[in-house]
């Protein structure tokens, strides 16, 4: 980690590190999953007043908007803790608030996108009431897990900030026992629950971009910084 008001030349090509891998995702994930809502009636209804295509578009943007506001707020702190430096101890907390306002965000938009496509999906209701119910086994016990064991604070990125945290190491507790990574393998199933429940295809694509796209923010970003933080 960068001292607090040092500059090294390499700072700036450690807060960029693995991004490539981001914009690529984006120029060509996010132009294939537009180019896909063209391909028959993806765009449905409208939820509380708002089209389908509206929710859709809010859907794709609040999720970009989040991850590259995770990646500036973790990588200008951890390469120079330029927030902490500025802001002191409301630093984390300014930051986790928007954090958590983003995810607020991406469940509504995730939501409004199914609600307003709901029943485009031509598949047997128990079909998937079924599946739906069998991906809400490992998703809640997810969110369990990591209220109980691994703390929300943290998971918006507290030992960025904290070298407290650094120093309680990995969880390996509940769903952390099965895979070090279980919010992104288990808790993005949230997504798909949603396009189920309400048979909505737009939901479906939208999951589908959510959860590809978070694991491309953990090798892009996430990765890369724990390796510094815990030399994994």
């Amino acid at each position: 980690m960068t001292p607090a008001g040092t500059r090294t030349p390499g700072r700036l090509r450690a807060i960029v590190e693995g991004q490539w891998l981001h914009a690529l995702f984006l120029l060509v994930a996010g132009g294939a999953t537009l180019a896909a809502t063209r391909c028959g009636r993806v765009f449905g209804g409208e939820a509380w007043g708002i089209s389908g295509a509206g929710w859709f578009l809010a859907g794709l943007a609040v999720p970009v908007a989040h991850q590259v506001y995770i990646w500036l707020g973790w990588r200008l702190e951890l390469h120079g803790e330029v927030l902490s430096r500025r802001l002191g101890r409301a630093g984390f907390e300014l930051f986790a608030a928007g954090f958590f306002v983003f995810i607020v965000l991406r469940g509504l938009t995730a939501w409004g996108v199914a609600a307003a496509d709901r029943g485009s999906l031509a598949a047997p209701r128990p079909l998937l009431d079924g599946l739906a119910l069998v991906l809400a086994v490992p998703c809640a016990y997810t969110f369990y897990s990591v209220g109980r064991w691994f703390g929300f604070r943290r998971a918006a990125g507290r030992d960025h900030f904290d070298p407290a945290v650094r120093s309680k190491g990995l969880v390996r507790r509940g769903m952390f026992r099965f895979t070090r990574n279980a919010m992104y393998t288990w808790g993005f199933l949230a997504f798909w629950i949603l396009g189920l429940a309400y048979a909505s295809r737009a939901g479906l694509l939208l999951a589908a971009f959510c959860h590809t796209y978070v694991w491309v923010h953990y090798l892009a970003t996430e990765r890369p910084d724990l390796r510094r933080i815990y030399g994994v």
